[in-house]
């Protein structure tokens, strides 16, 4: 009986965008859980920006303070060094970007059934073609490009071939805005454990991740 719980700031979120992040959140752990929807329990907070805090400071004074701020502008000449360092940046687009999360939840369900099935296709179908893979799990830095990759996964034996018990956790999901995300997730296929950073993109109207870096350690050996 899974028990998924939201939370945003109050911003305006609509019910058309409530309902979808609810469905959104049923079908993925359906999808990859095989959990039943009838038992999925989704709950959705609003939170007051006086009650959100950031980098030591409410999310109402950061936005009060952004909205004040004139624009900064640089001529072409100035050189990094001189740029001013990044502020804070608080979750006022969340509310606008809460649309994006049952295609996001979507393409993260084909990737993890891309890796359990070992199907390179299905993988090609959520990665950019200009994406990458990076690693130091063999003690220096690994970098594939994507056919390189896809080749690698084609000479898997697949776990669903030995079916093997899925191990598939959502850990985050950062919105940036309506083009840019990141996700945190672990997966298993024996004997690894895995922990993946999947940055995203929309382009062309289609999320995809543009890199993978993860970390893997190795699973503790089953009892006789």
């Amino acid at each position: 009986m899974p028990y998924v719980k939201i939370e945003v700031t109050r911003d305006g979120v609509t019910r058309e965008q409530k309902l979808s992040l609810v469905q959104g959140v049923t079908r993925l752990l359906q999808q990859v859980l095989n959990k039943d929807p009838a038992l999925t329990f989704v709950t959705i907070d609003e939170i007051d920006t006086d009650n959100w805090g950031v980098g030591g400071e409410l999310v109402t004074d950061l936005r009060r303070g952004k909205a004040a701020a004139p624009a900064a502008t640089f001529p072409a000449s100035t050189p990094q060094a001189a740029l001013p360092p990044a502020s804070v940046i608080s979750p006022g687009l969340l509310a606008d970007s809460a649309g994006e999360v049952p295609a996001l939840l979507a393409c993260i369900a084909t990737y993890l059934d891309g890796l359990y099935f070992a199907d390179a296709e299905r993988l090609a179908r959520v990665f950019h073609p200009r994406a990458r893979y990076f690693s130091t799990a063999e003690g220096h830095l690994k970098e594939m490009d994507m056919p390189t990759y896809f080749e690698v996964v084609r000479g898997r034996v697949a776990a669903a071939a030995s079916q093997q018990p899925r191990y598939d956790r959502l850990m985050a999901l950062d919105i940036a805005g309506p083009h840019t995300a990141l996700v945190k997730l672990e997966c298993a296929l024996a004997p690894r454990h895995f922990t993946d950073y999947l940055s995203l993109v929309k382009d062309e109207g289609c999320w995809r991740i543009i890199s993978k870096v993860f970390e893997v350690r190795q699973l503790p050996a089953a009892p006789n």
